[in-house]
């Protein structure tokens, strides 16, 4: 997704069940000197146990076509139900002309997502889980694990199971030098191998085994991964500890619908359900007293007044509170629509894979030679103007090959009495050689060009012009006050 302890001789003899008795399979869990230190066996009707999870809202990760909500997860008749249905509905967090995925008008899929963050996590140890899977075309059921220190991949993460395009896989998860790019240790087995459909109606033991030395995942007592601990150092310790698997894991069970893996929605049957019997762990003596030997502490948070322009950074406000494109936005993005022509001189593209900070950027692919894009504020709302007097500094990276070739690449700034600030790119910390570059403007300087910092209009505006050729582009994220 996002994304063992020693074998002993006793593991070593367990036989290979076959579907139909999986009742049978693991019944030796502590043998070894394991012990059940937590266990849900959802045996009371309704909703699942508030004291052992707590649920994803929304649209999470991956693209996923399914918005997570509380009700798809139900206990009943000692399993657990997860559900996933066709449920036409508006979406809250719609924005008019947006890109991002999450911002759609309409909610077309419901499951759910239920995870012990913040209530249950433990380092190593023996984790099961029985259950019969929702499978076929768009389903994407998982079993998981992740770290509760740290950033994700670093934080280290365990696919124990996860079932896709007819496929059962068993991964684990570190991180690299580059951030939010995980090393994977993976493991794909075809369903077909494993007994086709009639072995996906059945339910199955999904087991890992984690230790000091490696973590082993297994299915009905068939080892499908071994990774060694030895090979999941993070190669960055800005992000997470120096090695995951010597903290804390939490569980994650959701059924995700389509997305990145899950496959065709439209070919999809439902409701489907996603159901699980018990989910359990077990722990040694040497377990529970395990220490790491490092003591990951994160990066002191920022502690300035850094405010997100929203769409276009991720902080969690904005001195524009939707920067969209509708009716009651207190500002508008626009590209320029030069007279005679029938495009706008650019189109706003969102990359989510190409990035510096959040879910996404913004990719402006040019159609003219000589334009503006440019974020406004809206007359219609309020006074049309933003005040940025108490801030010092706006911050933005801006990414760009095809720069090298333009006479001009600017950024603008303007009041209501049309006092406008310019400066180039260049200036201001960007090289045109398709690398991330950060800029800072000193909004002291937006002052003395006569600018009045009370009465912004345009809030933020980048220019470009001579040598531009249609479909030549330049990216922007992470623009920010501070």
């Amino acid at each position: 997704m996002f994304n063992k302890m020693l074998i002993t001789v006793v593991l070593g003899v367990f036989s290979i069940a076959c579907p139909a008795n999986a009742d049978k399979v693991g019944e030796e869990f502590t043998k070894g000197g394991y012990k059940l230190v937590w266990a849900d066996e959802f045996n009371k009707d309704g909703a699942p146990n508030p004291k052992n999870w707590v649920f994803e809202k929304g649209f999470v990760r991956n693209h996923e076509a399914q918005w997570y909500q509380t009700d798809n997860a139900k206990c009943k008749n000692g399993k657990l139900h997860i559900t996933a249905r066709e449920d036409i509905k508006r979406n809250p967090n719609y924005v008019k002309g947006s890109g991002d995925w999450k911002e759609t008008k309409f909610i077309e899929y419901t499951s759910s997502s239920l995870m012990t963050k913040g209530l249950h996590s433990w380092t190593m140890g023996r984790f099961v889980m029985k259950a019969k899977l929702a499978h076929g075309q768009g389903m994407w059921p998982a079993f998981w694990t992740v770290g509760d220190k740290g950033e994700w991949p670093s934080s280290g993460e365990i696919d124990i199971m996860e079932y896709y395009r007819e496929m059962i896989l068993a991964n684990v998860a570190s991180g690299t030098g580059k951030r939010w790019s995980p090393k994977w240790s993976g493991k794909k087995v075809k369903v077909k191998d494993l007994g086709g459909d009639e072995w996906l109606n059945e339910y199955h033991i999904w087991r890992m085994d984690w230790d000091t030395k490696s973590i082993r995942l297994y299915v009905d007592d068939r080892l499908l991964n071994e990774t060694r601990l030895a090979d999941t150092y993070n190669a960055n310790p800005a992000w997470g500890p120096k090695n995951p698997f010597h903290h804390p894991q939490y569980i994650i069970i959701n059924l995700a619908l389509g997305g990145d893996n899950g496959g065709d929605m439209e070919k999809a049957e439902l409701p489907a359900e996603y159901i699980i019997d018990y989910v359990r762990v077990y722990q040694r003596d040497e377990d529970r007293k395990f220490k790491a030997a490092d003591d990951y502490v994160a990066s002191e948070p920022y502690k300035g007044k850094k405010v997100g322009i929203h769409h276009f950074s991720e902080y969690p406000k904005s001195v524009n509170k939707k920067c969209g494109w509708d009716a009651g936005s207190d500002s508008q993005s626009y590209a320029w629509k030069p007279q005679g022509r029938s495009k706008e001189s650019a189109a706003m593209i969102a990359d989510f894979k190409d990035k510096l900070e959040g879910q996404l950027s913004y990719k402006f692919v040019l159609n003219h030679g000589w334009s503006r894009w440019v974020v406004e504020m809206n007359p219609k709302y309020g006074s049309g103007t933003a005040d940025i007097s108490k801030f010092k500094k706006m911050g933005f990276a801006v990414k760009s090959k095809d720069a090298a070739g333009w006479d001009s690449f600017k950024v603008f700034i303007a009041d209501s009495n049309d006092k406008s600030y310019e400066a180039s790119l260049a200036s201001l910390g960007f090289k045109p050689d398709g690398k991330w570059h950060r800029c800072t403007i000193d909004l002291n300087d937006v002052k003395k060009s006569g600018v009045d910092p009370a009465k912004i209009k345009v809030l933020f505006s980048v220019g470009w012009g001579g040598g531009v050729s249609n479909g030549h582009y330049f990216k922007i994220d992470d623009l920010y006050l501070e």
